[in-house]
């Protein structure tokens, strides 16, 4: 693979969802992909990390714009990350600095006593469409060595990674996406479809408006589980902690067992390529994968 790319994990992966951050590198790395963590970047200044942008939204672009000079510093053609937020944020702010030469100048600017700048010739992608787009579904197919014959795997996409369209283009459908879906099928599983693939996990207003969120959260995992599902995984660390570290308040709120795991993308990939799961952190999750994984690891 020619590419270069620079890894932005984000704080999530960091911190709260370290698995994320160990299983993304291992992946990337044995697939052949060319990558240098961002290490020192900022965190995306999301409104769900501590609300930047709402208070100066000049250093919330300087910020961001700090982390992409970072990348294209590095000789990177393609800044990966692995949180739907963080793509929107970084993605949306690239998007803007390409597009208003003026408004690039200024925070230019501001980098300048950091000693830093920013082209704009970065290009902001989350891990699930580096996957797809760059290294294509032959490639992955060949690095499947534990095909995941016989799991039921829902898709959980959230809605940063999908919405709006100004900021994601028409790469595919925002409200009927198929990329997680054929990903799913590359590896040898079957796609549970449902309606809740693409809607919120909840994640944005649970600190402010616990019960409502538990109850949207819920509905999605109870749909995924009565259509068949054995797990979900998704691309985004938010949509994650939701479904998974939440999931026994989802349970006490909708007083129902529902005991549905929940993997990162870039540990379901680690699996089918055969990795051993304790490498990628699976013993984090508060509901444990391994029982429904069994029969595949034990192949």
């Amino acid at each position: 693979m020619n590419q270069n790319y620079a890894y932005y994990p984000g704080c999530s992966a960091l911190k709260s969802a370290t698995e994320l951050d160990l299983a993304a590198r291992q992946v990337m790395t044995a697939l052949g992909m060319s990558w240098k963590a961002l290490d020192q970047a900022a965190c995306c200044g999301s409104r769900e990390c501590g609300g930047l942008r709402v208070e100066d939204e000049l250093f919330a672009l300087a910020n961001n714009a700090r982390t992409l000079a970072m990348a294209e510093a590095s000789g990177a053609k393609t800044l990966v990350n692995v949180c739907s937020t963080c793509q929107l944020e970084l993605a949306g702010d690239n998007k803007r600095l390409q597009e208003n030469s003026d408004l690039m100048n200024q925070v230019n600017d501001t980098l300048t006593s950091i000693g830093r700048h920013y082209n704009g010739s970065v290009k902001v992608k989350n891990f699930l469409y580096v996957l797809l787009e760059d290294i294509g579904f032959d490639k992955l197919a060949e690095a499947v060595k534990r095909p995941l014959a016989g799991l039921r795997i829902a898709p959980f996409y959230g809605c940063h990674l999908l919405r709006p369209s100004e900021v994601h283009g028409s790469r595919e459908d925002p409200y009927k996406p198929r990329s997680l879906g054929n990903l799913i099928e590359v590896l040898g599983a079957e796609e549970v479809q449902y309606n809740g693939a693409s809607r919120c996990c909840g994640f944005h207003a649970i600190l402010i408006s616990e019960k409502p969120s538990l109850q949207m959260s819920g509905a999605h995992l109870l749909e995924a589980k009565e259509e068949g599902a054995d797990l979900i995984v998704t691309p985004c660390p938010l949509c994650h902690s939701v479904l998974d570290t939440y999931q026994p308040s989802i349970e006490g709120e909708l007083r129902i067992k529902i005991n549905l795991p929940v993997l990162h993308l870039p540990q379901l990939l680690g699996i089918a390529m055969g990795m051993d799961p304790e490498t990628l952190g699976v013993e984090r999750h508060m509901v444990d994968p391994l029982e429904v994984l069994k029969t595949i690891l034990s192949n």
